[in-house]
């Protein structure tokens, strides 16, 4: 299997068909599965902000090891070389598990929703909880998929000179083309989307301090009282601050990072541990309490994608100065500061 391919697994930018290839084989031989941890050990560590436990020179070790074209002993050879790489080994002994088991979990994520024929006037409301997400076809054809923790209500029929939606959370759409009723998204925050026919995200979970409006295909134009329409172009990111503001997100491959979550992946550059925080909590459906408020100024740089959030802890821990414990049921986390042994 090549390198390369394994590489599209991780980022989630394979065919269904080629995933399953790939799947297999994984599962062929055990040695897959420890070349493949070696390889996803690496991508993480390289994401992963500077001053963690992982050194440049570990992460060199570990790119000869991934790199090396000879027999399996002669890799393993280097690895055993390679013990001292505490950060990565740890990592690699994190993600050897069996593929299935993630493929499994992210298919119980994720709900076919089937509607009733409801009366005229009538809406239907779908609701999400944290760590779940649905599919849904509208009366149109447009197709929608809601994030965690999430709100969407449409009518039965779209009846009218606009096709009426309303959205509360996080929403994926590939809307159906009509030049003659475009589509109104209306938010639980403070702005609406026009659309005819094109690919976006919308994010306004009503708790958050911002909204987000992501174009990948066509074109929106973004509407507030009182402000002139915005229209966005392919590739764009809007932020609508609750103040009001808007900015142009200018990071690169910003609506990627955006709509990360579409194909299963958890996108931080420099983001801080605050929103991080809030993220994992809808992803996962857990909570998270903090101790030390300082350590929500650190800043994560980390693409997650089927990890576990036992996993996920564990990769913030042995790459930062945080530390964690997690309760029974694994529903309730607490982050706390890494408390430093001093020597007399």
């Amino acid at each position: 299997m090549k390198k390369e391919e394994l590489i599209k697994f991780i980022e989630g930018e394979l065919s269904s068909e080629r995933e399953a290839i790939v799947i297999a084989w994984l599962n062929a031989d055990e040695r897959n599965m420890k070349y493949f941890a070696m390889l996803k050990a690496l991508l993480i560590a390289q994401s992963m902000p500077a001053g963690g436990v992982t050194t440049r020179g570990e992460v060199n070790a570990m790119k000869q090891i991934i790199a090396s074209e000879t027999p399996w002993q002669r890799i393993y050879n280097v690895a055993k070389q390679a013990i001292a790489i505490v950060g990565l080994t740890i990592f690699i002994l994190l993600i050897i598990t069996n593929i299935h088991f993630y493929l499994e979990a992210r298919k119980a994520q994720m709900t076919a929703v089937t509607l009733n024929e409801l009366p005229d006037g009538y809406k239907h409301t779908i609701y999400t909880e944290k760590g779940v997400k649905a599919r849904i076809m509208l009366p149109d054809s447009s197709r929608v998929m809601l994030n965690g923790n999430s709100k969407i209500v449409f009518p039965d029929r779209f009846i009218g000179p606009t096709r009426e939606v309303f959205i509360a959370g996080e929403a994926y759409f590939e809307v159906t083309s009509d030049s003659l009723r475009p589509m109104m998204v209306s938010t639980a925050k403070n702005f609406k989307v026009e659309v005819r026919g094109t690919t976006f995200g919308i994010k306004a979970y009503d708790d958050d301090d911002f909204g987000r409006a992501t174009l990948l295909k066509g074109r929106i134009n973004l509407l507030k009282v009182n402000a002139p329409t915005e229209r966005l172009h392919p590739g764009e990111s809007y932020i609508i601050h609750n103040n009001g503001r808007i900015e142009v997100d200018l990071g690169e491959n910003a609506a990627k990072r955006s709509l990360a979550w579409v194909k299963g992946k958890m996108i931080f550059e420099n983001t801080p541990l605050d929103r991080v925080i809030i993220d994992l909590e809808r992803w996962y459906g857990i909570d998270i309490i903090v101790k030390d408020p300082v350590i929500l100024n650190y800043k994560i740089t980390a693409t997650f994608r089927n990890e576990s959030i036992t996993q996920i802890m564990d990769m913030l821990q042995y790459t930062s100065f945080i530390e964690y414990s997690m309760g029974k049921n694994q529903r309730r986390i607490t982050l706390q500061k890494r408390q430093t042994c001093s020597t007399h």
